[in-house]
């Protein structure tokens, strides 16, 4: 996609209901937590990512075992308008038969919510598990599904007016239960699509998707048939949905590149080019603690080792993040002593390189 397309995308209207007064709000937040709990933890075919730290390791697992199946290109793909757009009964279809998955194959019946933190984790309900508690809440597949169908009918919309609207089509914008739905549709559509493939066509790609954005390495082969699975792909895998294309070369938090059969990656910066157009950290003036700003810095460098394929990719990165906060005035002698850290504690020289440079 062009970028005055994508500009022209950010004047179009996304009504956003978030449920912050909603009567039920308590019972949609529970619900959803328990929806993005089945999401998270959906067994394959399909091809979610859990988080966008993942990316790296996806991309060096899957240009490791295509390089030997013929050259490796990529496509970027995310799903235009995924929320406004995505079909009803699609979604009902998709919760439905993936819950009868989960009680075929594990034995699980629905899942169990902690009622009053949102940092312990959640778990499957079984036929073993008690059913009452004052800590938990039980949400069996059977209430979770009429929750979702009730969000489904009934998404209100206050406008700055005071008139209501209702959406009538697409996932409800702002739900808590949108996240579930969305990435649980997608999966089905996936775990559809992969079977109208052999198993020969199965090895020449791989896929990573991240709610509605995806990655496709290929193997690209003498025969063109990568050409024809690249195609069917984009037409029939999330169909009624349409693809669009995304940033060149990046995805999510990583950019990469290909070289010889090979892939470089690094953390996706968009102030490495001299000017922060974008926001991100606050000014070193700014009235918060030391601790705390020495934290962040030092968490962000932490990020772009762990985001970096290898050394080069490493320094450049590293340099221009050190840079970075430096145009927010932090000291060179706080930006200095970050680097010794992160060499001393790592064990990477790069970081004493990175810090003569300053």
């Amino acid at each position: 996609m062009t970028q005055t397309n994508r500009m022209g995308k950010w004047h179009k209207a996304r009504p956003i209901a978030p449920g912050t007064k909603h009567p039920m709000r308590k019972l949609l937040h529970l619900a959803g937590r328990a929806w993005s709990f089945v999401a998270g933890n959906l067994e394959g075919p399909n091809f979610i990512i859990k988080h966008s730290g993942h990316v790296p390791a996806f991309m060096q697992t899957a240009v490791t075992q295509l390089r030997q199946k013929g050259k490796v290109a990529h496509a970027i793909k995310d799903i235009e308008s995924c929320f406004p757009s995505m079909p009803h009964e699609d979604i009902r279809t998709a919760m439905r038969e993936e819950t009868r998955r989960l009680a075929l194959h594990k034995g699980v019946s629905g899942v169990v919510v902690p009622r009053f933190s949102d940092t312990k984790p959640c778990r499957y309900m079984t036929s073993s598990t008690p059913q009452t508690s004052k800590k938990h809440v039980y949400l069996s597949f059977d209430t979770l599904l009429d929750i979702m169908g009730f969000t489904l009918d009934n998404p209100i919309i206050q406008m700055p007016d005071g008139t209501l609207r209702h959406q009538r089509q697409g996932i409800p914008m702002g739900d808590p239960l949108s996240p579930g739905m969305c990435i649980t549709t997608c999966a089905w559509m996936e775990r559809r699509w992969l079977g109208t493939l052999t198993p020969e066509q199965k090895e020449t790609f791989r896929v990573a998707r991240y709610m509605d954005d995806m990655l496709m390495f290929i193997a690209e082969r003498p025969d063109r048939s990568h050409t024809a699975i690249l195609h069917d792909f984009e037409k029939a895998c999330y169909k009624p949905l349409k693809l669009e294309d995304g940033a060149p070369n990046t995805f999510l938090e990583t950019q990469f590149a290909i070289q010889n059969q090979d892939i470089r990656f690094w953390l996706k910066n968009d102030n490495a080019q001299g000017e922060n157009k974008i926001w991100r950290y606050q000014h070193y003036k700014s009235h918060s603690p030391f601790l705390q700003k020495q934290a962040v810095l030092t968490a962000c460098l932490r990020k772009v080792q762990k985001m970096s394929s290898d050394n080069d990719t490493l320094y450049d990165s590293g340099l221009a993040k050190v840079r970075e906060f430096s145009r927010l005035a932090y000291p060179p002698t706080v930006l200095r002593g970050a680097c010794t850290y992160l060499g001393a504690t790592t064990g990477t020289y790069k970081w004493y390189e990175i810090r003569d440079q300053i």
